[in-house]
Formats: C-alpha cells, sequence, structure tokens
C-alpha cells in the first residue's frame, strides 16, 4: 500500500489553508490518509485562530498547530467570516467529523485509537460502536510534555496498530502530541485533534439545540450551561477574532485599493 499522503483543495483564510471539500470528501480524505503516510488534522474554531494567530501561545506551540496536514474549518463563525470576504469555508464540527466516521461502514476496517478520555468514557464510546475496531491509549491527566506520563503516551501511541487516532486533548497538547508523533517516526496513520468530540458522543458534553446551531448560537449554549468555565473564552478573549479578521483580510485589501 502506498504512503504517500493525499493532497486535497485548499482555501486560504486569515493566512491558514483549510480544506475545501464537503463532508463526504472530508470523509473519503481521512480514510484514504488513514493507510498512508503519517499525517496529521486539525479542527481549528475561534478560540484556536485567536490563539494561534494572536501570539497567545509559545511559538512552538503554534508551530504545532500550523504544522497541521489538514485544516477543517470547525466554526461556523469563521464560516460566516469567510463567506463576507468571498472566500466561504467548508464548515465540518469535529465532533461532527468523529460522529460520522464512527457510524460510516467505510470504516469498518479501520482500526481507530483513542487517546484523553477515561478508561470508563472509552468503554462507553466502545459500546455505543461494537462494530467499530477501537484501541484505548491511556493519558494520565493533567498531561504536561516533558514529564514521564507524556513520554509513556507518546510511546504507547507510537506502538499502537491504528490508522487513525482520535487525540480528544485541549489546545495546544494534542497538537503537540500530534507533531511528536510526526518527529519520533510514526510511519503511517491520520492523528485527529478533535478536543471535546467524543464528551459530545457520550454524553459528557450535549450539543445546542439544532436551532441554535443553525443560527450561529452554539457558542452561547454553551456559555449558558457552563458559564464559569467558559465566560473568559467567549466573552473576553473569543471577541479578539473580529480584530484578526480585519487586521488579515480587511486591511490588506484596502491597501490594495
Amino acid at each position: 500500500m502506498s504512503l504517500e499522503r493525499v493532497g486535497p483543495p485548499y482555501r486560504r483564510f486569515m493566512g491558514v489553508d483549510f480544506v475545501d471539500l464537503e463532508r463526504a470528501g472530508i470523509r473519503d480524505l481521512v480514510l484514504r490518509a488513514s493507510g498512508q503516510g503519517y499525517g496529521y488534522l486539525v479542527t481549528p474554531n475561534v478560540d484556536d485562530l485567536v490563539k494561534t494567530l494572536g501570539g497567545r501561545l509559545a511559538p512552538h506551540q503554534s508551530a504545532a498547530f500550523l504544522a497541521a496536514d489538514y485544516k477543517i474549518c470547525d466554526s461556523k463563525v469563521l464560516a460566516l467570516l469567510s463567506r463576507l470576504v468571498g472566500s466561504p469555508l467548508a464548515q465540518y464540527p469535529g465532533s461532527d467529523l468523529v460522529r460520522d466516521l464512527l457510524g460510516d461502514p467505510a470504516f469498518e476496517d479501520v482500526t481507530i485509537g483513542v487517546i484523553g478520555p477515561s478508561a470508563a468514557e472509552f468503554s462507553g464510546l466502545a459500546r455505543l460502536y461494537p462494530a467499530r475496531r477501537l484501541v484505548f491509549v491511556e493519558a494520565p491527566m493533567p498531561l504536561t510534555p516533558g514529564t514521564d506520563d507524556w513520554n509513556r503516551c507518546i510511546h504507547d501511541l507510537l506502538e499502537a496498530d491504528w490508522g487513525i487516532a482520535l487525540i480528544c486533548l485541549p489546545l495546544p497538547r494534542q497538537q503537540l502530541i500530534a507533531a511528536e508523533l510526526r518527529s519520533r517516526g510514526r510511519a503511517h496513520g491520520i492523528a485527529m485533534c478533535v478536543g471535546a468530540s467524543v464528551d459530545f458522543l457520550s454524553g459528557k458534553q450535549h450539543r445546542a439545540p439544532e436551532w441554535m446551531q443553525a443560527v450561529s448560537l452554539e457558542w452561547l449554549y454553551r456559555l449558558l450551561t457552563n458559564p464559569r468555565r467558559l465566560w473568559r473564552r467567549y466573552l473576553v478573549e473569543g471577541p479578539a477574532i473580529f480584530p484578526l479578521f480585519f487586521a488579515r483580510e480587511i486591511l490588506p485589501r484596502l491597501r490594495k485599493q
């Protein structure tokens, strides 16, 4: 089997190259990449771009995010902003992507590694998808780069037999793990940095009602249901996406006029 990575079409927005495929095409991309040379995928949302492009991460942390082979737009806010400048992004939330690939019979022969959830949460996921070949990789929390636990997780992921690895950790740890797998010689498969996606499948967290998703208010639902944890993210840090959007998309256009 060829180990060359696939090369999908891209659409550049705010200096980031997003995969320009519809949902079925993205799933097909993941399926093909699962049997090819190692690569990793991120699902940028507003928080990710604010931290990565706004200088809120260390340079090596931003570099790990930007070095991802595939970037799939997770956010309706980003999708709406992209339409304002005539560069519409195909949006596919990470939680939807994980749900769809776990439910798609096309993935029945692909072994899927899962790191981030607890053993109990992984068992619940395995019960939901008994037809899928799932492999658990333990990640003791808090998982800190450079520690013995970190190095053990990297070793276990390098040694495990998977075509897809769901890395369910917060930014920037999931991207650092994915990047380190490459630097330490992982030969094949695709690592997907998908944050809390498994939490939504297991019921640990809940998606907004469909009507709120449809009008781009899922962020408000999450804020109202978990204000103590998310108020700063959505009310203080998140609005920084607008000056970043102006600086990276609007201002260059104004200068050309």
